[in-house]
């Protein structure tokens, strides 16, 4: 999905560089796009897959990763680190057909919206698939969640652009 979105972005005008220069530049999201289609199955899976504890392990190792970045590192308030956490965790249990929490508390994702306030080009979807490409090879994500889940992420990430480059 994310070499099929790239490649669109790149005919339709919306890349500086085409999709070969961040797939080249950023690896783990080529170890995304690696992974086989996710054709059969739904995010129901992942959480049957990983269960809440898996999925909250893989938000951790992504924010590890997050909190060091000098791309995404300075969008997050050094006091809501653990927040920020929870809140992407929440999101993802809740997608995943796990627990309500995050709905509960927060009401409908719209996503888009609450990442307004941030700028978000080519770069910073890239270092965010990059990031979390590296934590779910940390977590030894294994298929069928690696596929549904690299899929999801390339597509969310990819819609929360705000810029242009």
């Amino acid at each position: 999905a994310i070499l099929r979105t790239l490649q669109t972005n790149v005919k339709q005008g919306r890349s500086k560089h085409g999709w070969r220069s961040s797939l080249w530049h950023y690896p783990h999201i080529l170890w995304i796009t690696r992974h086989p289609r996710a054709t059969v199955g739904t995010m129901n899976e992942v959480h049957e897959q990983l269960g809440e504890a898996g999925l909250r392990d893989l938000v951790a190792a992504f924010y590890r990763r997050v909190k060091e970045d000098d791309l995404l590192g300075p969008m997050y308030p050094e006091s809501d680190w653990q927040g920020a956490q929870d809140r992407l965790a929440d999101f993802l249990v809740y997608r995943c057909g796990g627990s309500q929490r995050y709905i509960e508390e927060r009401g409908h994702p719209r996503l888009r919206m609450r990442h307004m306030p941030f700028r978000i080009g080519e770069a910073e979807r890239d270092r965010w698939l990059q990031l979390m490409g590296e934590a779910m090879a940390e977590q030894a994500i294994a298929e069928p969640a690696a596929g549904l889940l690299g899929n999801f992420f390339a597509q969310t990430a990819d819609f929360m652009r705000n810029q242009e480059w």
